[in-house]
């Protein structure tokens, strides 16, 4: 079944490069171990999963010691589907996201309707102008931009609070995100309101590239840990904590003119280093 899977994409994959369009739907609906699928789309306005954003299964990864690769070369392309862990792969990524077109949108849900644990994904960003949003233990919420309170109207020093309509969200335990974009024009949103009893992680690393955004929004019962690197040229920044876990956030700025703020009232560290010059930061602490 696994193989048949496997052939099924790359004859997707074959159809899409000739007439630069595909749309390839995968679906693990079980617990099984060792899924190992490898998506390549070079072609435009393609699509990995639902495009519509509804994440109706069409893309939806249970089981554990899963390898998911994909690949994307074409520009306009969507990526949208739910991740769900059981199980690390113990020498690989479980998620490889290669974005090397402009213009895609990556709508990522991990544990929204299942408890997800050992979540190891990772993120290479090469091609410009790409929207990436990825949802941690979500159930459902509303989100919406708020005020840090530092007396500024600009929406620049606004971040996102999230609010469910349950107060049960799912368990996604040993989470590891690691981001990294070589490019410029970026949104980046992650929110994280899973429960856990291990700590989670996410990485963010900026190595070129200018006009980046990131919003990073994290409420749990452990630690949910930030780190951002930033490399040359002017990134918007913003990180709010929340939640009872004792959680640290490591920015470290190279650029210049970089805007950054930081809300937490979490019990924690909070560890800024700035090489660049005329960098705006706001740092909020009310645990």
């Amino acid at each position: 079944m696994k193989k048949a899977l496997l052939a099924f994409v790359m004859f997707f994959m074959m159809i899409g490069t000739s007439y630069g369009q595909s749309n390839v739907y995968v679906k693990q609906a079980d617990n099984s171990t060792g899924l190992d699928v490898e998506i390549y789309i070079d072609g435009t306005t393609s699509s990995v999963g639902e495009v519509t954003g509804t994440n109706d299964g069409v893309f939806e990864i249970k089981g554990a010691d899963n390898n998911i690769d994909i690949d994307i070369i074409g520009t306009g392309s969507v990526i949208t589907g739910d991740f769900v862990n059981t199980s690390e792969n113990s020498t690989e990524d479980d998620l490889i996201i290669n974005l090397n077109g402009t213009d895609t949108d990556v709508d990522l849900s991990i544990g929204k309707t299942n408890a997800a644990t050992n979540v190891r994904a990772n993120i290479d960003v090469d091609g410009g102008n790409n929207d990436i949003f990825i949802d941690v233990g979500e159930i459902s919420k509303t989100c919406t931009a708020g005020d840090m309170g530092i007396g500024d109207s600009d929406a620049a020093d606004d971040y996102t609070t999230c609010t469910s309509a349950s107060t049960v969200y799912e368990d996604v335990d040993d989470l590891n995100i690691i981001m990294d974009l070589d490019t410029s024009g970026h949104t980046i949103r992650l929110g994280d309101i899973a429960t856990a009893t291990a700590a989670s992680e996410t990485k963010l690393y900026f190595t070129v590239g200018d006009g980046n955004t990131v919003d990073v929004y994290k409420r749990g019962s452990a630690v949910h840990d930030t780190e951002i690197r930033l490399g040359a040229g002017s990134q918007t920044i913003l990180v709010n904590q929340e939640g009872s876990g004792a959680t640290d956030v490591k920015i470290n700025s190279d650029g210049a003119s970089s805007n950054i703020n930081v809300f937490t009232s979490t019990v924690g560290n909070i560890d800024l280093e700035s090489d660049g010059a005329s960098a705006d930061i706001d740092v909020i602490v009310q645990p």
